[in-house]
């Protein structure tokens, strides 16, 4: 029953989260969060820009990062021009340029603290919209596993895996970013499934449910097996593993069942030569 029962969950997850992600009341509280951390960082290159304007230097954004030099009669100061000044008054636009540098290093650290702080409050956001969603179809699930204990504790695992890995089911790859390609600053790190992802791991594996043996369909009891070839594998299963980027992974859906799992209740019957024989 729960081989079918949980990928259909998952389908109703994909469909489902995606609108609650979009509909224009969450949308609304996402891009009123953003302009407010959007403004704050605003705030800290507005602080930096005006501490460079004081000193007559211009902060200038690159692709590189952020650039500052001096101004000469309301414009940025050459090369050539730096290089004609005596050693004093060059000494004294290297030590503001010193001192700006150092503000800028203190600014880029706290946009980033921003940048991350603000991801997490999308995440949180995203989190507290599909809870309700979640619950209901988890709901569902526990009241059909009522008479499996394991499954009723896998269940509420498999809830907050959703919960912590929400972008998995978003049309859009990853969480929005406020600074909009600023300069200098780097994405943010992958949440905790992209690791897997990056391996070609299916990061909805979880709901893939592996079924070592199915008895549903047997008409008489007790089962009995005869395996005629008892090697180690044969009889207590296996363990299969796939190279993937020069490793070899495996999951709990690569598990295939035995002898022995198959006739847990049953018969088990062997060739005692047989036995000895296999390796």
């Amino acid at each position: 029953m729960y081989r079918q029962q949980l990928p259909l969950a998952l389908r109703t997850l994909q469909e489902e989260i995606p609108k609650v992600l979009k509909s224009e009341g969450f949308e609304s509280q996402l891009r009123a969060q953003e302009e407010t951390d959007r403004k704050a960082i605003q705030g800290l290159m507005g602080d930096l820009e005006a501490a460079g304007q004081a000193a007559n230097f211009a902060v200038q954004l690159t692709p590189n990062g952020i650039t500052i030099f001096p101004m000469t009669e309301g414009r940025p100061m050459t090369p050539e021009e730096y290089q004609a000044l005596e050693a004093e008054p060059k000494a004294a636009i290297d030590e503001v340029r010193s001192q700006l540098m150092q503000q800028t290093q203190e600014t880029m650290a706290k946009i980033r603290e921003l940048e991350k702080a603000s991801t997490e409050r999308v995440q949180e956001m995203e989190r507290n919209a599909g809870d309700q969603l979640v619950e209901q179809v988890f709901f569902d699930l526990q009241t059909l596993s009522q008479a499996i204990p394991e499954m009723q504790e896998y269940l509420p695992e498999l809830a907050a895996y959703v919960l912590d890995n929400i972008s998995l089911f978003k049309d859009s790859e990853g969480p929005r970013s406020l600074l909009g390609g600023m300069p200098g600053v780097g994405p943010m790190p992958p949440g905790p499934s992209a690791g897997g992802a990056a391996l070609g791991v299916n990061p909805f594996l979880p709901f893939d449910l592996n079924v070592l043996v199915d008895n549903s369909g047997v008409e008489k009891m007790p089962i009995i097996i005869i395996e005629p070839n008892p090697n180690w594998g044969n009889l207590f299963g296996r363990i299969e593993r796939r190279a993937i980027m020069g490793t070899y992974v495996s999951d709990h859906a690569m598990l295939k069942p035995g002898a022995a799992h198959l006739a847990n209740g049953g018969y088990l019957v062997l060739n005692a030569r047989d036995v000895l024989m296999a390796p």
